[in-house]
């Protein structure tokens, strides 16, 4: 037992139990004055287990007044203790939504909750939008103060029914009718916060809410989720004895919403507690539409690391026409790498993995999905001998045992065998599963590299080339 330190906040979701159970808490709160200071309705799009819900429930104990829970932060004397304001909150984050009966019950669930909370009585016989109209409306007469909407994982229903085009629609066509309310009740509203993974066009889902303001790429509220390394050095200081920061911001930092890169709080708060280099983000929640798509798109893992974006396709999030750059980055599995101002005065991003856990994980799944087996121990450590000892002559005999070792009946009828994408993905794949520096179509004087493997003072070089000839 260590005594005399906070607590690691893993699985911390409210808080309220973060302030009150000696836990460790880094410090939003300033942010958060600024966004109750500066706008009314705001969306925020971050990927899975970054802090979200902690967020939501952060702006509503402010709202609540609970003064005695931000003792300490930022925020203590900078904030009107004395007024309060009603809040209705929708969580979408729990169980799996795949029809309207149980999306309707989810948000008449979350309305009772708040009706009795206030002592209100929802009528029972108007549908959702009604029911959240009329709550709305009886808050603010009963409060007399406007009121707070915080909707949580707002786009989850949608994302349930991914695979499934038809039931998708239905869920977006039930959610844009509640959301369709926030619209036409803005009067009545002090603040909205809508948070989730995608962002969907605002006429496919919040039905005309011209004033959304998205903050999710805004530099202002880049690191409002997850934590920078500052954040690490300063708040974790009890935690990081004896830890190789370097290797931790290699595995686990690096994600940029063009503020400061921040770690994912999930991934970063598993290694403080167990010391171990996992995957711990990417084993917890793998959607099954990003199977399918490694399935079925013709992904190729090194073109992910050269993806070259503009702020419209980033925040592209359609089931119906999928944009690969968008659905990569929302999802966590890609982040901005660089900004490109260009002469016209558009802004280009260039996209890669945020870190050294994505690289290797995405290099597993892919080989789990479109390989029959995993690259073998004995092969794995054959490869990694000849890359750590410079000898390029080590890789060709366990490489080769590994691509025979696909048989012909894997992709005779997909035809993957004449996607070069697939093989140098494959071999993408097994390098990024040693854990080493790589970087796809690397640019050099003398033109484009297909890979460039690097590990320490060694630099590896790799073609591809497809072979015509059995065709």
């Amino acid at each position: 037992m260590i005594p005399n330190r906070q607590y690691l906040p893993i699985g911390i979701h409210t808080f309220e139990q973060l302030r009150t159970g000696n836990f460790v808490y880094v410090d939003k709160t300033e942010m958060l004055h600024s966004l109750w200071n500066t706008g009314r309705v705001y969306f925020l799009s971050r990927p899975r287990r970054f802090g979200k819900s902690l967020l939501i429930d952060t702006i509503e104990q402010l709202c609540r007044g609970r003064k005695e829970l931000f003792e300490g932060l930022w925020i203590y004397d900078k904030w009107d203790w004395e007024t309060t304001y009603p809040v209705v909150r929708i969580d979408f984050g729990a169980g799996i939504t795949h029809d309207k009966v149980v999306l309707d019950s989810r948000v008449r669930l979350s309305l009772k909750e708040c009706a009795d909370r206030y002592g209100l009585v929802l009528q029972e016989d108007q549908n959702v939008a009604n029911q959240l109209r009329m709550l709305l409306t009886d808050l603010e007469r009963h409060c007399q103060q406007p009121v707070v909407v915080l909707v949580d994982e707002y786009d989850k229903p949608i994302l349930d029914n991914f695979t499934n085009s038809e039931a998708a629609e239905v869920m977006r066509d039930g959610l844009r009718d509640i959301y369709s309310v926030l619209k036409s009740q803005q009067e009545s509203l002090r603040m909205v916060l809508l948070t989730g993974v995608s962002k969907f066009a605002k006429v496919s889902v919040f039905s005309g809410l011209n004033n959304l303001e998205d903050i999710s790429l805004s530099p202002m509220y880049g690191s409002i989720c997850g934590y920078t390394h500052d954040d690490l050095l300063r708040d974790f200081v009890d935690w990081i004895d004896g830890v190789d920061l370097e290797r931790v911001k290699t595995w686990y930092n690096g994600y940029n919403f063009l503020g400061q890169k921040v770690y994912n709080p999930f991934d970063v708060l598993l290694y403080l507690k167990n010391r171990q280099f996992k995957n711990y983000w990417f084993e917890t929640g793998t959607p099954d539409f990003l199977l399918q798509l490694l399935q079925t798109a013709h992904v190729s893992l090194p073109e992910l690391e050269n993806y070259y974006s503009t702020d419209d396709l980033l925040n592209k999030f359609d089931h119906n026409n999928l944009v690969m750059e968008g659905f990569f980055f929302q999802t966590g599995y890609l982040t901005i790498k660089d900004v490109i101002e260009l002469p016209t005065g558009l802004t280009q991003f260039k996209l890669g993995y945020p870190n050294l856990e994505v690289q290797v994980s995405m290099a597993s799944l892919f080989l789990h999905t479109n390989a029959p087996r995993r690259l073998p121990n004995h092969l794995q450590m054959q490869m990694t001998r000849a890359v750590m000892e410079g000898k390029p002559e080590l890789i060709e005999a366990p490489m080769k045992q590994f691509l025979a070792s696909i048989p012909f009946d894997w992709y005779k009828f997909s035809k993957m065998d004449q996607y070069e994408g697939y093989w140098s993905s494959l071999i993408y794949s097994v390098f990024s599963m040693l854990g080493v520096y790589l970087q796809a179509e690397d640019t050099t004087n003398m033109g484009r590299v297909d890979l460039s493997l690097r590990w320490e003072h060694h630099l590896f070089l790799i073609e591809f080339k497809m072979d015509q000839s059995s065709k």
